[in-house]
């Protein structure tokens, strides 16, 4: 990628390399995060690349990725990252989607529970845990750590009285109190 147009690195002179230029270049791909290009003392070229890491697939027209500094990027030819899947963005709520997912990936218990997120106009923010069939209902990301807390100790609960798989719909968005509907199929 450094050498264009010419026979053999033999030909390339140091002096006449541009550094910047050539960290430019790397970071105009969509996959880097920052580079740095440098000569070592032995004459050699390196460089150090830094990949932008998703925290979530948006699912759309095209599909993308929300990665760790709140920015949109393309989806990898190479790999498919597993990370939750979202429905139904808007740009509008890219920064309420990442402080959700940035929530969720710095609590130990809840970084693997959720396959996906759904953005509804109506109830707002709706998750679906993985290893469960029910659907949690947060709404919106105000007082986010305190509805997770409630959360957690509602499952919690639920879980030491093994009626997980009752669950239906655990809502979130009230004010002390966590609703919940029964599974209908149970």
């Amino acid at each position: 990628m450094l050498i264009q147009s010419r026979d053999s690195a033999e030909m390339l002179f140091l002096e006449n390399l541009d550094l910047n230029k050539s960290e430019s270049r790397l970071v105009q791909n969509e996959m880097i995060r920052s580079a740095e290009v440098s000569v070592t003392l032995d004459g050699e070229i390196q460089a150090v690349v830094e990949a932008r890491r998703p925290i979530a697939r948006i699912m759309g027209s095209p599909d993308k990725y929300l990665d760790d500094d709140n920015l949109l990027m393309p989806l990898s030819k190479e790999y498919t990252v597993r990370v939750p899947l979202v429905f139904g963005f808007q740009d509008q709520d890219q920064d309420d989607l990442y402080q959700l997912i940035m929530t969720l990936r710095n609590d130990e218990l809840l970084s693997e529970s959720f396959s996906d997120v759904r953005i509804d106009a109506a109830r707002g923010f709706l998750l679906s845990p993985r290893a469960f069939d029910f659907e949690v209902v947060l709404g919106s990301v105000e007082e986010l750590d305190t509805k997770l807390v409630k959360y957690e100790a509602f499952i919690a609960k639920m879980a030491k009285d093994k009626k997980l798989k009752e669950l239906g719909t655990v809502d979130l968005r009230y004010k002390k109190q966590v609703v919940a509907t029964k599974n209908k199929s149970v």
